[in-house]
């Protein structure tokens, strides 16, 4: 039986062997077709970490000619915030065969300051701590088209979270809240997708479904024992010719003892805008999103967007407390339009005052 570190280290080796050769066959495979290339200087602001710049080498590229394969992207992205964080990170998406095959995930390390808020679906529950931490993740996911558009497959989701300083007498410095501690956590997935959708970066018709069932068990090398099932349902719907409405309803469930960090929470770039990351989490997440996405220009869009979730610990009990609302506007740039890749400018408006984004690619 292998040891924890044994794990850890022969996936560490798997995932990196994997990464590079799917990158030799996309780079032999796009031979002959364009390939947009793009180092850009970054400015980005998050409530999370106010502003931060670096360096970002975007790479956009075809693995064939046709127009059912999507563009791939890798971007290896270098940044510090203004408070110190940094963060190195290389997210991939790669699409094979008019995407009968799709490799996603990311590898990346970072030094976060957050703040705590405690664990509860409630301001009762709350607290207010500041601590760092460190983390590095190893995420991979592998999908085989086997029907028009039908999905399965599997993935690894491999996490080391350390904090590495807290409040003094505050929960985390006590080691009263699960995850507190250094741990790690690791483990398969199985996935289902049902995903029509014209588009994958910034889609304007179809439907998106997918099922997620997680296991996060000590014998794949996790400090903790849980199970989590996700699923996220999106519609898009066109309104003319310029305006899509889209449509989000997410559902986040942890069965068994999760440490802090790995519960279903509520409050970033993609989930709750308006919400300070982590401003509440808890073992159960029901998320309902809608945007508004109105073309101004070719290269340019606003967007009008809502949320509201609930949240709980134990069983749904909808009339009881645990509702939260947010709700805000934003500017699109289409820096590829080929691509339908976008930066975008957020303000939302949850709980207190509003709060900005500054990011790539749409919230879903």
């Amino acid at each position: 039986m292998l040891t924890k570190p044994a794990i850890h280290k022969r996936f560490a080796v798997i995932v990196f062997i994997a990464l590079m050769q799917v990158c030799c066959i996309a780079q032999s495979d796009s031979s002959g077709i364009k390939i947009k290339k793009l180092i850009v200087p970054l400015l980005g602001y998050t409530p999370e970490t106010g502003f931060g710049g670096g360096l970002s080498g975007i790479v956009q590229f075809k693995t064939a000619p046709d127009s059912l394969t999507p563009f791939s992207t890798a971007q290896l992205t270098c940044g510090i915030t203004a408070n110190g964080q940094w963060v190195v990170a290389l997210p991939y998406d790669l699409y094979f065969s008019g995407r009968t095959h799709q490799i996603t995930g990311e590898i990346s390390a970072q030094k976060s300051k957050l703040r705590f808020f405690g664990v509860g679906h409630v301001p009762e529950t709350q607290t207010n701590e500041r601590f760092e931490a460190m983390i590095y993740r190893a995420r991979a996911q592998y999908l085989k088209k086997v029907d028009p558009h039908l999905y399965i497959g599997g993935r690894w989701w491999y996490e080391q979270y350390r904090v590495t300083e807290s409040t003094a007498n505050g929960l985390l410095a006590e080691g009263a809240i699960a995850g507190s501690e250094q741990h790690t956590t690791s483990g398969p997935g199985i996935n289902l997708l049902v995903d029509n959708r014209d588009h994958v970066y910034y889609p304007e018709k179809g439907h998106y479904l997918e099922l997620v069932l997680h296991d996060q068990r000590a014998h794949w090398g996790s400090d903790y024992n849980y199970l989590r099932y996700r699923f996220d349902a999106r519609r898009f719907r066109p309104i003319g010719q310029r305006q899509v409405l889209a449509t989000m309803l997410f559902g986040d469930f942890i069965r068994g003892n999760a440490p802090y960090p790995q519960l279903a929470q509520i409050g970033s770039l993609k989930r709750m805008r308006g919400y300070y990351e982590g401003r509440y989490r808890d073992q159960h997440l029901l998320l309902y999103q809608i945007e508004d996405r109105i073309r101004i220009h070719r290269l340019f869009a606003i967007a009008l967007f809502g949320s509201a979730a609930y949240m709980n610990n134990a069983q749904f009990d909808l009339p009881q407390p645990g509702w939260h609302l947010a709700g805000g506007l934003g500017l699109r740039y289409f820096w590829n339009p080929a691509s339908r890749t976008t930066l975008r400018l957020d303000m939302a408006v949850g709980q207190g005052k509003p709060l900005f984004y500054i990011s790539v690619g749409e919230a879903f």
